[in-house]
């Protein structure tokens, strides 16, 4: 089974103070470059990276790494704008495309891989491959070609959420105990906490 990897890092960062979340620093490696590393870890060469805001930063950041570029001009217009430009964007030649967040600190090769393997095993009729914890749907999420090709084909404020929320019977919510799926920080709370309760110790580079 061939992937290819969509992550969304076009976020204004409004509710932590207009900052960009991804270039939050853990171990010395900012979480865009650490979410990188997991993904070409199981061989997910084909990465494409979707960004608005802060595109400046993150082209720094990002320029020697082995991904593609692509700038949303229109991010205020929000997140299904940019999953719709990586979409576009992310290659026809594999068998799925992981769409992923640029914030998730916990997320790890073994968590990917638990998800791509329920993928892997899905019925045939499944389009659509997404963890939930305790009844909350959490991220990455896994698209067949086919759902790619309907999520673009339908109206523009249709992105993978909606789509699957329109078609029940072509998703599989792959259920877990593993919280790291639905752990992203989107506030200084959240920066707290995980120091708190993972000794994490996220920081801004400047």
């Amino acid at each position: 089974m061939k992937l290819s990897a969509v992550i969304l890092a076009a976020g204004s960062g409004s509710r932590m103070g207009h900052r960009p979340k991804g270039l939050l620093v853990l171990n010395g490696q900012t979480l865009i470059e650490h979410l990188i590393e997991h993904l070409l870890s199981l061989g997910i060469n084909d990465i494409v990276v979707v960004l608005g805001h802060y595109a400046e930063a993150f082209q720094r950041t990002l320029k020697n790494q082995p991904v593609r570029l692509v700038i949303n001009p229109e991010p205020e217009r929000g997140q299904v704008s940019s999953q719709r430009m990586g979409l576009e964007h992310s290659s026809q030649e594999v068998d799925g495309i992981l769409m992923a967040l640029a914030d998730q600190p916990l997320i790890q090769t073994k968590d990917i891989r638990e998800l791509t393997t329920a993928f892997e095993a899905r019925d045939s009729n499944v389009m659509v491959v997404h963890p939930r914890v305790d009844g909350v749907p959490g991220n990455p999420v896994i698209l067949t070609q086919a759902a790619r090709q309907a999520i673009l084909e339908s109206a523009q404020e249709v992105g993978p959420r909606q789509w699957r929320q329109s078609n029940p019977k072509s998703v599989l919510s792959f259920e877990t105990t593993n919280r790291h799926f639905i752990t992203d920080v989107d506030t200084q709370e959240d920066l707290e906490r995980l120091q708190k309760e993972h000794d994490l110790n996220l920081k801004w580079s400047n």
